[in-house]
């Protein structure tokens, strides 16, 4: 019970204060100069178009000052109010006369001589019914006795109007003009400027959130930008009529994207009535068009009394479901939310007394004195949304942060556990890869050698030297294999000349070695280096054995292409009778070179060298 009290106290809170705002709006626009001043608050009235002041004794309807054209059944846009200003002796100061509401375009003399305005204006007609006037009358000009002020107005489409006139010592009127002019002007000026600068930061949220929330109030602050601006302009870029029609379009946008956003804000999804919404701001101007072909008088008034009308009624449902969820929901950026829609609503509803004919026109339109608060609260309160989005996704992003480097921790570990597995299992496929190789290279060598024992020929010694130096140097080639190369082919190059150079220079031959660096191999382990060295080792034994050479050149090619792949390349080439030219298979120990390349993922290219003599090119893949 006491929680219902509470939610209904800050319905009624904001309502009040609501209520106070209007009032304080509406008392604004009621502030009048000192006492002393020379106030006209009646005139005759003469319907005519001429430039010139009529005769001060035409013909013509008194009228009360003010006076709203609206009011009377005669229909004109051009006319002359003549008033009487009667003093005892001339000022001897400067005067002026100040009009605090007219409608629209006026030409103001002073006994037949212009002191501002325009007596002959062209279309589209200045207006100047948002703002105060106040012009200064020369010196001399006013004379003891009776002076005539004249007063052309012109407005469109009948809809003139003009307040009573102030008359004193320029000093005793500029109090109210100025204030007046502050809050008609100025304040909606720094207001216009403001939500301009506020629909722009507020799209550039909507671009860096992705919230349709941020994008319709950018829409719905935008809208009311241009609304200010109808109010500020003085000097219109084109018809009249037409930019009437632009107004009646603005406001259309605007009740529409107040709709979007406020659904929006609820979280609450209408869509048939977001359609409905739409559909009668794209529809109600193209329905107003055709109107201006008939009569502006007609435009006008369907467009003030019906779609501004229909408009309030439509921005009347998502008002009220703000206050619906202030009532079940006790909120304070609710509570604020429904002051500024309840204000803006109460003006609303006197602007459209005002444009329909039902209220009085003098104090101008308010509506546009509800942007600043308006805007203000639901500006602080999106700022503030994503301020909290911002502290949010902070801290989610620190707790992600958080998990993934003790994951990371996790991982590592278990990276370290697993690679600890993979080298031991690593280096039980090495011992036996290294028996394997002792067994198949050593172990043929010693199989031979105890052959060689059993013969019992002259060169026994001699063979058994020979193939006790070739399996000394396979096994150490076995040795060198297990060497970290960090992927370097021209360490491997290097362990490998150490071992074949004796066995080279037993034979007199010749080694020219023309090593430059290569490109890094990847996954140049043990395996491959000793296949590659195999290969290598028998390209020389087959150059020693059959080739007749006297010379054997080792280089580094760079990068080449053998067989389609792009390869580090190493080469061996002799000068001697070089390979048959209907050489189709080889024999075992070019197939056991075929084999290791295989195996051990190389490229491997047997040729013919220029000059004759046989070129071995054996490639590391650098691609895969």
């Amino acid at each position: 019970m006491l929680q219902t009290l509470n939610r209904w106290f800050y319905w009624a809170l904001a309502l009040t204060i609501a209520l106070l705002g209007t009032a304080w709006t509406l008392w604004l626009h009621q502030i009048r100069p000192d006492e002393g001043v020379i106030r006209l608050v009646e005139a005759r009235f003469v319907s005519s178009d001429q430039h010139e002041p009529p005769p001060f004794a035409s013909p013509g309807s008194h009228r009360p000052l003010p006076d709203d054209w609206r009011g009377h059944p005669e229909h004109t846009d051009t006319g002359w109010y003549l008033a009487e200003l009667n003093l005892e002796v001339a000022p001897n100061r400067l005067w002026s006369i100040y009009i605090p509401a007219l409608e629209m375009t006026p030409g103001i003399f002073i006994n037949g001589t212009l002191i501002g305005g325009d007596p002959a204006p062209k279309q589209p007609l200045d207006r100047y019914w948002n703002r105060p006037i106040l012009f200064s009358i020369p010196n001399g000009l006013l004379r003891p006795g009776s002076n005539q002020i004249a007063i052309r107005l012109e407005a469109n489409g009948a809809w003139g109007r003009l307040s009573e006139l102030y008359l004193a010592p320029r000093e005793a009127l500029e109090g109210a003009y100025e204030q007046r002019f502050f809050w008609r002007v100025t304040f909606l000026n720094v207001t216009t400027v403001g939500s301009l600068m506020l629909a722009l930061f507020m799209g550039v949220l909507s671009y860096v959130r992705r919230d349709s929330i941020y994008s319709w109030f950018a829409a719905f602050t935008f809208s009311w930008h241009l609304q200010n601006l109808f109010f500020l302009t003085v000097a219109v870029p084109y018809a009249n009529h037409l930019w009437d029609f632009t107004a009646y379009a603005i406001i259309g946008l605007m009740a529409t994207t107040y709709a979007m956003f406020t659904f929006r804000f609820l979280g609450i999804r209408r869509p048939r009535w977001e359609r409905f919404t739409k559909s009668v701001a794209l529809v109600g101007p193209l329905v107003l068009l055709p109107l201006l072909l008939i009569s502006t008088v007609t435009f006008n008034l369907v467009g003030s009394m019906i779609w501004i009308g229909l408009l309030l009624a439509l921005a009347t449902y998502p008002a009220f479901l703000i206050v619906r969820t202030l009532v079940t929901q006790q909120n304070t950026e609710l509570f604020f939310l429904t002051i500024c829609f309840t204000l803006t609503f109460f003006l609303g509803v006197h602007d459209w007394l005002v444009t329909s004919g039902l209220g009085y026109r003098h104090n101008g339109m308010l509506m546009q004195f509800a942007a600043a608060p308006t805007l203000a609260v639901f500006g602080a309160v999106l700022l503030r949304r994503f301020v909290f989005a911002l502290r949010e996704t902070q801290t989610l992003n620190e707790e992600l942060e958080q998990r993934v480097a003790d994951k990371a921790r996790e991982i590592e570990s278990s990276y370290v556990r697993n690679k600890e597995l993979e080298n031991t299992q690593l280096l039980l496929r090495e011992r036996e890869r290294i028996m394997r190789d002792m067994h198949d290279g050593v172990g043929s060598q010693l199989i031979g050698m105890m052959g060689h024992l059993n013969r019992s020929d002259d060169d026994r010694d001699e063979t058994l030297a020979r193939d006790l130096e070739a399996a000394l140097t396979d096994l150490r080639l076995v040795i060198d294999s297990l060497d970290d190369v960090d992927n370097d082919v021209v360490v491997a190059l290097g362990l490998f000349r150490n071992r074949v150079q004796p066995q080279l220079d037993a034979a007199g031959l010749t080694l020219e070695w023309r090593i430059h660096d290569l490109p890094p191999v990847p996954n140049l382990g043990p395996e491959r280096v000793l296949h590659f060295m195999r290969i290598l080792q028998e390209a020389i034994t087959n150059t020693v054995k059959h080739a007749e050479a006297s010379c054997i050149v080792v280089r580094t090619e760079g990068e080449r292409y053998i067989q389609g792949n792009r390869c580090a390349c190493v080469s061996v080439s002799d000068d001697g009778i070089g390979i048959e030219a209907t050489h189709n298979g080889g024999g075992r120990g070019l197939n056991n070179m075929r084999y290791r390349a295989a195996e051990a993922d190389l490229a491997l290219e047997v040729e013919p060298s220029e000059g004759g003599g046989t070129t071995v090119r054996v490639g590391f893949p650098l691609d895969g």
